[in-house]
This record gives C-alpha cells, sequence and structure tokens, in this order.
C-alpha cells in the first residue's frame, strides 16, 4: 500500500536525521579532531527530476552529508550525484548508506514499490 511505503519513508528519513544530528552533536562537543571526511560519486537508480531532487534533499537534510553536485548522465550512463560524507571516510560504507537511502525514497515514491535487491 502506498500510504505505508511513504509513512515507512518517513520514519526512515527521520532516524536518519535524529542520528546524524546526534553525530554532529558529539563531535562539537568533542575535544579530539573530528573523524576523516570523503567525497564520493554514487550512481543513482533514481530517472526522474523528481526522485532526483528528493534524493538530492533527503542528503543535504541529514546532518553530516552534503550533497556537491548531480550529474545528468547521458545514453550510457545514468544520472549520478556527487555527496561529501563529514563522519565517514570509508567509501563502502557512505554508498552502501546512500544505497539504502535511495531504496527507502524509490520504495516510497513508484506506484509498485521496489523490489530490495534492485
Amino acid at each position: 500500500m502506498p500510504v505505508l511505503r511513504m509513512l515507512s519513508w518517513w520514519w526512515y528519513l527521520t532516524s536518519q536525521i535524529v542520528i546524524g544530528s546526534w553525530h554532529v552533536a558529539v563531535a562539537a562537543w568533542r575535544p579530539r579532531p573530528m573523524a576523516a571526511s570523503a567525497i564520493v560519486e554514487y550512481p543513482m537508480r533514481a530517472t526522474t527530476d523528481f526522485e532526483i531532487a528528493m534524493f538530492a534533499s533527503a542528503i543535504t537534510i541529514t546532518p553530516g552529508t552534503l550533497v556537491l553536485g548531480v550529474c545528468a548522465g547521458d545514453d550510457v550512463e545514468g544520472p549520478s550525484v556527487f555527496v561529501h560524507s563529514l563522519f565517514d571516510s570509508d567509501r563502502n560504507s557512505i554508498l552502501e548508506g546512500l544505497a539504502d537511502l535511495e531504496w527507502h525514497l524509490l520504495h516510497a515514491l513508484r506506484r509498485h514499490g521496489m523490489p530490495k535487491g534492485e
């Protein structure tokens, strides 16, 4: 049911915002320097302008992450997004987190959802 998928998306996004806020607050009060950051390119499965805008907005609204740019793609390669992660220097971990965020969004937005493995 689309309403339940949308509620699940809002719950997931809210939890990511709370977790990111906690990491930023802890880092602000910690006397030691913050962990190393990283910039990654993430090839998106989102295809429409609305999906891409929602995905980029969800990344940027989550504390500790920021969209630096979006590449529209072409006939060979799809669109991709460049993301700065403040607290994670492991590129694979960042890409996995972005894939999970994107899956939750696309599962909520698309009419028939999205299989987990896609």
